[in-house]
């Protein structure tokens, strides 16, 4: 077993393992007077005031999401009016991004003036700092109590070199057609602003300067979580019910193959809790372990609360690599959730899983080895939450899984060297959740099935997989490894695991 307590630490996600010090003093400005951002000394945002209407600014969504220009600024100035047809995360972004080539170290003042038109929506400043080092994303988000203006600041330090700055205003959790607005968007190179006069006590109540007791979580926040990178290369197998309590299946796969190192464990809703009667069963095991409470819920906050207790009492002496709705290509084909819907979920609820930080639990993506070969005209950076989000990609390969009368084994790098150059691409480590092949027709021993699983095993440990969890079902087919050779042969490969 490659428990996480086994390993020695090392740097996971780059960008958070830096340990420079971020500047981070975050304000909520009542209206009281506005300036306009180009007035301000060493600005870097252009045409952050709007006055040459929306040249240099765009919104992520077009198709739902409409930008204009008109003049209902703080001061009667031009403004930014963003009109919505949908309740998805609203994103004004710079065409360009405002900085590029910054040096680490570097602090930045960010700003910018915010309305909408009904109380209660989410707004956020956010520059999203990009390196060949890594990614970070700095922000600050308000909750918008009343449709005054108002001004959200952000003080910041860059974490890399050579960085550049891509700057977003977004709005969320408003309601169906909204109209919002943003002016005076501000970005100045704060080391090189020589500082204010005090200005005099304001007349009115300042509202604190700490976000609203139950403000949702938005993805990007601070403060990622580091955990050690895993190691080895694990297999096991599918725990797979059917007419079977929880208990006989797991004790099923053990007498097939030895008692498994590492599970694979299929949740159709929020995962299991802690407290349930499985989770003795399958303690001192790592765990791949997928859930799919859909992202409209997520995305609202209703499971928010549960997540982080389920994080929080997660066992620490085992490794579990947790995935949130395992193959979402098809269910977003169907039309059952948009790819941002599922993106903006993930960051949900990696952003709780940070928050708790349990360095043994590693967000995982599960995609289906279909879209990462050509011909699917799939892209899979399309349901890719972010580097700063997904620790392991995994896929989910199979030996002819929409041809039953297929009579050939395909090889593993038929089967495995795209998902292995998807991984490379993303820069992680890559493992297989779920592979499997029926017993073809020409194999009435299984003994050809047994040569192709002893080439899988053999592929996955060369190649670096850090688990291979066997599909033991008869779902959709028999991939059941059942007859003496396929037995044998995967029962060799847990006894490898490492």
């Amino acid at each position: 077993m490659h428990s996480a307590h086994h390993r020695a630490p090392r740097t996971w996600r780059l960008h958070t393992a830096v340990l420079t010090a971020v500047l981070l003093v975050l304000t909520l400005t009542p209206l009281a007077s506005a300036q306009a951002a180009t007035s301000a000394p060493g600005e870097l945002v252009v045409n952050g005031d709007f006055s040459k209407g929306s040249q240099g600014w765009r919104v992520n969504k077009p198709a739902a999401h409409s930008l204009g220009v008109e003049s209902v600024g703080p001061n009667g100035s031009a403004a930014a009016v963003l009109r919505t047809s949908d309740l998805s995360t609203v994103v004004l972004n710079d065409a360009l991004d405002s900085v590029k080539n910054a040096a680490k170290g570097t602090s930045y003042t960010l700003s910018a003036w915010v309305r909408a038109d009904k109380p209660n929506a989410v707004a956020s400043v956010k520059a999203r700092e990009s390196a060949a080092g890594g990614s970070y994303t700095h922000e600050k988000r308000v909750k918008l109590s009343s449709t005054s203006w108002t001004q959200i600041t952000l003080e910041f330090t860059t974490r890399f070199a050579g960085s550049t700055l891509d700057i977003n205003v977004l709005f969320w959790g408003y309601q169906s057609r909204s109209l919002l607005s943003v002016d005076s968007v501000s970005l100045v190179d704060a080391t090189a602003v020589v500082p204010p006069v005090e200005p005099a006590p304001p007349t009115q109540p300042v509202p604190p300067t700490n976000p609203e007791p139950g403000l949702p979580a938005q993805p990007g926040t601070p403060e990622k979580c580091t955990r050690p990178a895993p190691t080895g290369t694990q297999f096991g197998s599918s725990i797979s019910t059917g007419s079977q309590s929880h208990a006989q299946a797991l004790a099923e796969v053990d007498g097939l193959f030895g008692k498994l190192p590492i599970v694979r464990v299929f949740d159709p809703g929020m995962p299991f809790a802690w407290t349930h009667s499985r989770a003795p069963m399958i303690a001192g095991r790592d765990l791949v372990l997928s859930f799919r409470p859909m992202p409209q819920d997520v995305l609202s906050g209703k499971h928010d609360a549960e997540f982080r207790r389920w994080f929080t009492e997660a066992p620490a002496d085992v490794t579990i690599y947790w995935s949130y709705i395992h193959e979402p290509e098809p269910m977003i084909d169907q039309g059952k959730f948009t790819a941002d819907q599922y993106r903006r979920a993930w960051q949900r609820i990696d952003a709780i899983a940070d928050e708790v930080c349990k360095k043994n639990m590693y967000p995982t993506l599960i995609l289906t080895q279909w879209t990462t070969v050509a011909a699917s005209k799939r892209d899979w950076r399309t349901y890719y939450p972010g580097a700063d989000v997904i620790d392991v990609m995994a896929f989910d390969p199979y030996n002819g899984v929409h041809d039953p009368t297929r009579d050939y084994y395909a090889s593993p790098a038929d089967l495995f060297d795209s998902v292995v150059r998807v991984a490379q691409s993303a820069g992680k480590p890559y493992a297989i959740a779920e592979t499997g092949s029926r017993k073809i027709p020409s194999d009435a021993t299984g003994s050809k099935r047994a040569e192709w699983l002893n080439a899988v095993a053999d592929y996955s440990r060369k190649n670096g997989a850090l688990f291979v969890t066997y599909f033991h079902s008869t779902r959709d087919a028999d991939w059941r490894l059942l007859d003496g050779p396929s037995k044998e042969a995967w029962r060799q490969a847990v006894l490898s695991s490492r």
